[in-house]
């Protein structure tokens, strides 16, 4: 079964966002990466070039983009908002069955949280140098809200606000990280 892909074109941060579509197959095993991210209701939109044609996308999924191109190399991803054209309703009917298939076979999910807030930089810093002990014990801590926000302890409050992105409210993100072979997830500039 056919699907599009993106192919997100190499630059620098500060010059115009350049994509194209291209068509591929389940069958045929290619190498890209899902991007999972919100979409924000009547949100900013921002301008992409795609196929040599101005298109508004919004100013979530922008910022993304921007964080994932490369200075010297192309990025292939399949973006919902992007790879299926949201309004044609019977290619959309053909193209959600598939996309169990299309994250199962892609090399990552991408998921964004969004830009860096309530201290995100410094906690992703830090799981990025801690060690596995360490790793192994942040996991596994179930977090209360009331008695974080209560302590006051810094680290605690960073891990409670990343919970309480809107992007863990989607229905959809439990088959997004279901089915992927690898996760990495970005906040602001980090991962």
């Amino acid at each position: 079964m056919g699907f599009r892909l993106l192919k997100l074109f190499p630059g620098k941060r500060e010059t115009p966002l350049k994509c194209s579509l291209y068509h591929s197959s389940l069958t045929s095993h290619p190498r890209y990466y899902t991007v999972s991210y919100i979409w924000v209701a009547a949100g900013l939109l921002q301008e992409i070039e795609l196929n040599g044609v101005a298109q508004p996308i919004q100013a979530n999924l922008f910022d993304f983009l921007q964080q994932l191109r490369l200075p010297d190399a192309p990025v292939i991803l399949w973006v919902d908002a992007l790879c299926i054209n949201q309004s044609d309703v019977l290619e959309k009917n053909i193209q959600v069955p598939l996309m169990g298939a299309i994250y199962s076979i892609a090399k990552s999910v991408l998921i964004w949280l969004g830009p860096q807030a309530d201290g995100s930089e410094e906690y992703f810093d830090s799981c990025n140098h801690t060690t596995s002990e360490s790793q192994s014990a942040l996991s596994s801590w179930s977090i209360q809200r009331n008695v974080v926000h209560d302590t006051g302890n810094p680290t605690a409050v960073t891990i409670a606000s990343l919970q309480d992105r809107t992007y863990w409210t989607r229905t959809w993100i439990i088959q997004e990280i279901v089915l992927a072979a690898d996760i990495y997830i970005f906040c602001g500039d980090r991962s």
